[in-house]
């Protein structure tokens, strides 16, 4: 049986998986915290997703996972984040595929900015990733078309439409064009 959120509430991750509409929320400090991803971001999510796929067709080195996946590797049971993408390699993996949520840090994030995101709600999110562990985020920025690619050391380098993406540590071989992020459908 599911149940409806209370809003005054403090959760833990768990909690997420039996809750009505949990795949729907993160956690922080316990506290729900709602996911509100407008219509671009998603696809511009589906579009890296897309290009990311066609690569590990061809080079299945890992898994990813949508934003339905919830990330536990913040050391706290009352926090939980969901990244747009998230790409783990094969041997990462804890044996099984986890039934619930992922407690492994991703070698990749991707955030696609949202209409409601602030930069530092964005900007917190990433520096959480990469203290868990996270090897490399991306955020993707729709108003500017952009990409910028922040890895574990802090590093930031930004990508506009003219320019390749690529990850050699993560993703050998892989390079897209950035402007197909942003390429409408049927375009």
């Amino acid at each position: 049986m599911t149940t409806a959120p209370e809003l005054d509430r403090r959760y833990t991750a768990d909690d997420l998986l039996s809750m009505e509409g949990g795949g729907t929320y993160e956690l922080v400090d316990g506290r729900l915290v709602e996911l509100d991803m407008g219509f671009e971001s998603q696809v511009i999510a589906q579009n890296v997703s897309g290009e990311l796929y066609l690569y590990l067709r061809e080079h299945p080195l890992g898994l990813l996972a949508g934003a339905e996946a919830g990330l536990t590797i913040f050391g706290s049971p009352r926090r939980l984040r969901r990244a747009d993408l998230s790409f783990i390699r094969s041997d990462r993996l804890p044996g099984a595929l986890p039934r619930g949520h992922l407690s492994v840090a991703p070698d990749l994030v991707i955030e696609v900015v949202s209409p409601g995101d602030t930069a530092e709600d964005v900007e917190e999110k990433v520096l959480e990733y990469l203290a868990a562990g996270v090897r490399e985020a991306w955020m993707v920025y729709p108003r500017t078309r952009s990409v910028e690619v922040v890895d574990a050391n802090g590093m930031s380098r930004r990508l506009r439409e003219g320019d390749d993406l690529t990850s050699p540590s993560i993703l050998p071989g892989f390079a897209v064009p950035v402007a197909r992020f942003f390429a409408a459908p049927g375009g």
